[in-house]
């Protein structure tokens, strides 16, 4: 995760020019959030992380009755 991006690298190859070829995979999303280790501070984003980012400005919204819709792709709701 690198601010509003997640980076993926390839796998590294036992085949010597199976590596060359293969690149880094960016993708750029509006927030991303890293949720995979709590011990890597100040990266990890818990639930009330990501709440505060989007959750009240969608929730005030909702309140004052447009609709809305909040998709989140990967795991979700295992904070303690």
């Amino acid at each position: 995760m690198e601010d509003n991006q997640t980076v993926l690298h390839p796998p590294p190859s036992n085949n010597k020019g199976e590596n060359s070829r293969k690149q880094s995979k960016v993708f750029a999303f509006d927030h991303c959030f890293w949720s995979m280790d709590e011990s890597n501070m100040p990266k990890y984003a818990g639930q009330e992380v990501v709440f505060q980012c989007l959750g009240e400005g969608i929730l005030e919204n909702a309140f004052q009755g447009y609709n809305a819709c909040i998709f989140a792709y990967g795991q979700t709701g295992l904070d303690p």
